[in-house]
């Protein structure tokens, strides 16, 4: 069904990309994965661009297929900028590629520092040029989450503005101001966070899906994951993470509202707490990146 629906869209653009038109679309296009990458391109582009995000709101990229929408509009982008490690750009990838062989497809993740899913550092190589996705570019343990760390969102930054600025070069000044601008956005908000989660009477927290990775490394936090590789934890696992809240005196279980609650709840009542909703996908980064912290400043004291 799926292979169907793929096929008869990329048919309609075809049909669509064969007819004049007495009004042409002169707007200019770049579609992103998520929706804080939305967040970094406006920030440097301001309103240059139209930008398509193919992941919407409440939807987990684990299981997303992309709407026709998404893909129509992918055929009109002169970039797609991947955040490089989640599951569905690399089952999309090649398809995303014949729905517009003339697209320019950047991985912002180029240059990171990666961590595994089990706080081990990678250091990511740097490609010379064009950052173009590579095939099989998805390494196992991974941890995709990149947005959720400052440190890294200035490395995907600096990917969007060479790319914007070899796609529009007219605008490299504005791109390049806006990019300076942002990065001191950046420094203060990391300074902020710093002072919030000061003094932390706890700095051990659970959440359902281990999307905090990075943050914590840049906090000096430590994240326990209720999910064991994507999936629900074996019973033994279960007990083990019951133990260690109690004996930690963790009473938050943080989800996030691409994912159901059930289990969360489940160990809250276990260990006398509560569930606290987190989204670590919000189009709204930078207050999102606050609130974050502000809630991890009151749970954790």
């Amino acid at each position: 069904m799926k292979k169907l629906i793929f096929i008869l869209v990329t048919g309609i653009i075809i049909l669509m990309s064969g007819c004049t038109k007495k009004d042409p679309d002169t707007k200019k296009y770049i579609t992103v994965s998520i929706l804080p990458q939305k967040f970094f391109v406006e920030k440097i582009t301001g309103d240059k661009f139209e930008i398509n995000v193919l992941l919407p709101p409440g939807v987990s990229p684990h299981t997303f297929e992309p709407p026709p929408s998404s893909l129509i509009q992918l055929s009109k982008s002169s970039v797609y900028f991947t955040a490089g490690h989640l599951d569905f750009e690399k089952t999309w990838l090649e398809k995303f590629r014949s729905v517009n062989p003339g697209m320019n497809i950047i991985d912002t993740s180029a240059g990171v520092e990666f961590i595994s899913n089990k706080g081990e550092d990678h250091n990511e190589e740097e490609h010379e040029g064009e950052i173009e996705v590579q095939e099989h570019h998805e390494h196992a343990g991974i941890d995709p989450h990149i947005w959720m760390s400052i440190k890294e969102v200035k490395v995907q930054c600096k990917n969007i503005l060479d790319a914007v600025t070899k796609t529009d070069p007219e605008n490299k000044e504005l791109y390049a101001k806006n990019f300076e601008t942002f990065i001191l956005d950046l420094d203060k908000l990391d300074m902020q966070i710093r002072t919030m989660l000061t003094g932390l009477e706890t700095r051990k927290f659970i959440i359902y899906h281990p999307a905090l990775g990075y943050f914590a490394r840049d906090y000096d936090l430590e994240e326990i994951s209720v999910e064991m590789d994507g999936k629900d934890p074996a019973p033994e696992d279960l007990k083990n993470l019951i133990d260690t809240a109690k004996a930690e005196g963790i009473k938050v279980i943080f989800v996030q509202k691409q994912f159901d609650t059930r289990q969360a709840e489940s160990i809250a009542d276990e260990i006398g707490g509560k569930v606290m909703p987190l989204d670590h996908l919000s189009e709204d980064w930078l207050n999102n990146m606050i609130l974050i912290a502000r809630t991890f400043q009151f749970e954790l004291k």
